[in-house]
């Protein structure tokens, strides 16, 4: 009896141990399945032909597919919707060589483009035969580091631009200065006027692009002031509804009243590349060409993948739409560099989406595009709002007369041929003109005899001794000389600083003579 108690005793321990194993185990696996369906990351085990044995929840989540119904299904049918593996699939190189294997894969479907890690997993002989899938969602960090190439590929282009621009505007000044020249000396010969006439078009349009290089690389300032944009988006549509086929539908809603700082000029620019670019996609077929204004506040909490280079804030967002031929992603990634364009040779320079870019950087915002072939194209423009009342419009500017004279002015510049152009023209209205080519020279001269001289012109960029600092000299032995300072480009100083630094008139090459002589009145006179 004792014999049959004890081994009675024996199974219920055994059967004790056995449950408290198959509870153990129970618990460890429901830990391991919810450790498994709380990673971040898509996580699937697949056998040897890419079907799927386990997913997780993140898996399920991004397909948008019904707990476990993704259990038997091919990956590449699951994810992509292919009859075969992806191209590049990392799953290949691990079932072939048993190593862990990574590869980036976009997936049309879903629009996003992820980081495959496939590792493989040994079964109870020790044989490779399933592997470990792991897909990440690198969609947003690969478009920041998209968005900071192209930031550092701006600023390299704008470097250079910035000094191309400083030594063609030079070049300009003196073409147009002694076109001007020969204008005045032929008096009233018909022949020479038209032949200048098409020698300053040329000027006036190579001065639009230099003018254009200089605002996409934002080294160039403009005055911005209050202003509502609807009534500039409103100006510019005005002006492209007349160029446009009567195929093509515009849309606009720009109910919005917000205040921005910024330059109405540059934002007219803006609004007419957008949507002349947009009407151009619908040439063929026709379509809609939307243009609307709304407002938006960028929280910190809420922080938007594609806004997340903005601070936080309230902002104006200008959106420009089209229903017409789109673009691949490879397109969408080069449109804002300078001369990429998709026009046909002869329509377009490539420089205004560029240019855009420029001015809406410059203005502390951001462009967006989302576009498909196909599908049409959007982009989204966001500036900041600002808690002002609009400035004031100012009336037109009167002509000035154009006055010569007989002072005595200093003119310095290093470029020989502008400095001789200069003295031309200016002692062709009458005034004594002393030339002296770089700053040394011209402070020795002033040195001299600081009060032979009722006006010093300079230029900025010169070596050894630059305009401001020659300016500040001769401010110190005669503060009561007016002084003019000329620039073709300089991240040296704007006109706003160089004005507050004590310089009477800031002058950007290149220059109209005619101009030049009419500010040189201006300031004499005002100094008298």
């Amino acid at each position: 009896m004792t014999s049959h108690n004890s081994e009675n005793s024996l199974r219920a321990d055994e059967l004790m141990r056995d449950a408290s194993a198959a509870i153990k185990l129970a618990s460890a696996l429901a830990a391991w399945e919810r450790t498994f369906d709380a990673i971040g990351n898509i996580v699937t085990i697949m056998d040897g032909n890419f079907k799927i044995i386990r997913a997780n929840k993140a898996a399920h989540c991004t397909l948008g597919a019904e707990p476990g119904s993704l259990i038997g299904q091919y990956c590449y049918q699951a994810f992509a919707d292919l009859p075969t593996p992806c191209e590049g699939c990392p799953g290949t190189n691990t079932l072939e060589y048993g190593r862990v294997s990574s590869a980036e894969i976009h997936h049309g479907k879903l629009g996003k483009t992820f980081l495959i890690t496939t590792s493989p997993l040994a079964d109870e002989k020790g044989e490779f035969t399933r592997i470990a899938h792991i897909a990440k969602d690198i969609t947003e960090k690969l478009t920041m580091e998209r968005r900071l190439l192209q930031a550092q590929k701006m600023a390299a282009i704008g470097n250079l631009a910035g000094g191309i621009a400083h030594d063609f505007n030079n070049i300009l000044t003196a073409i147009g200065g002694y076109v001007q020249l020969i204008l005045l000396k032929s008096g009233n010969d018909q022949r020479i006027s038209q032949d200048a006439d098409q020698v300053r078009a040329a000027i006036k349009r190579a001065t639009d692009l230099v003018s254009q290089l200089l605002t996409f690389s934002r080294q160039t300032e403009h005055p911005k002031k209050s202003i509502q944009v609807a009534p500039v988006v409103q100006e510019a549509l005005k002006l492209l509804r007349a160029s446009i086929p009567a195929s093509i539908e515009l849309r606009q809603s720009l109910d919005s009243a917000a205040i921005i700082l910024g330059d109405p000029t540059q934002l007219h620019q803006v609004v007419m590349n957008l949507a002349t670019n947009a009407s151009h996609s619908m040439l063929e077929g026709g379509g809609t060409l939307g243009v609307s204004l709304r407002e938006i506040a960028i929280e910190e909490y809420e922080r938007r993948p594609q806004l997340t280079m903005l601070p936080t804030g309230r902002y104006l967002c200008l959106e420009v739409s089209d229903t017409g031929c789109g673009m691949t992603q490879e397109i969408v990634g080069k449109i804002f560099e300078p001369y990429f364009t998709t026009k046909e040779i002869d329509q377009g320079t490539g420089l205004g989406l560029s240019v855009a870019h420029g001015i809406v950087s410059s203005h502390g915002g951001t462009i967006n595009v989302y576009s498909e072939p196909g599908q049409g194209t959007t982009f989204q423009v966001y500036l900041p709002i600002v808690d002002r009342e609009p400035d004031p419009v100012a009336e037109p500017a009167v002509g000035a007369a154009m006055w010569g004279g007989s002072e005595q002015i200093l003119l310095v510049d290093d470029e020989e041929s502008i400095a001789e152009l200069g003295r031309e023209v200016l002692t062709f209205y009458g005034y004594r003109v002393t030339v002296r080519c770089n700053g040394v020279q011209g402070l020795e001269s002033f040195r001299k005899d600081p009060d032979r001289y009722d006006l010093v012109i300079t230029d900025l960029t010169m070596p050894a001794m630059n305009g401001l600092r020659l300016a500040a000299a001769v401010k110190a032995l005669r503060p009561r000389t007016p002084v003019i300072l000329c620039s073709g480009h300089s991240e040296i100083t704007s006109k706003a600083r160089a004005e507050a630094q004590g310089i009477d008139l800031y002058l950007q090459k290149p220059l109209d003579m005619t101009e030049l002589v009419q500010a040189v009145r201006g300031v004499l006179d005002r100094t008298v």
